[in-house]
């Protein structure tokens, strides 16, 4: 059964009060079952690839594509392969990024938006810590 309204903006309250801090990035996922996986792991999952042989391999292919054909929707060029990464994520292309926000309401909204009655989940990350052990 899942959170009542009032039960589920108590929650959210309790959360924004120990991270108030501006250092913690968020995602939300409709399902608390799934681990963190780019949308290029998913799609590689999904045709039975392995990631560490194909996922690169296609990742290029997929950039190359999407580059050629880029200029008949925007006028604009990107600079360099991350911020064609972020274009191709935007609209939907599968690539090695994973999508996080420095709002907690941003998050919550993507893990209850299409949700199942399954629980959903808000990952949540102190950026100190990870800068510290990544």
């Amino acid at each position: 059964m899942g959170l009542v309204k009032a039960e589920a903006i108590s929650l959210i309250e309790q959360i924004k009060d120990k991270t108030s801090t501006s250092r913690w990035i968020f995602r939300g996922q409709r399902s608390s079952k799934w681990r963190l996986a780019t949308s290029l792991e998913r799609a590689c999952n999904s045709f039975k690839l392995k990631i560490s042989q194909n996922g690169l391999a296609l990742e290029k292919v997929l950039l190359r594509e999407f580059q050629r054909r880029f200029h008949h929707y925007q006028s604009y060029v990107p600079k360099d392969n991350i911020e064609l990464l972020a274009y191709m994520q935007h609209f939907g292309a599968p690539t090695r990024l994973l999508d996080w926000t420095y709002s907690l309401h941003v998050a919550v909204y993507f893990a209850i938006e299409a949700a199942p009655d399954d629980p959903c989940a808000v990952w949540a990350i102190d950026q100190k810590w990870l800068q510290r052990e990544g």
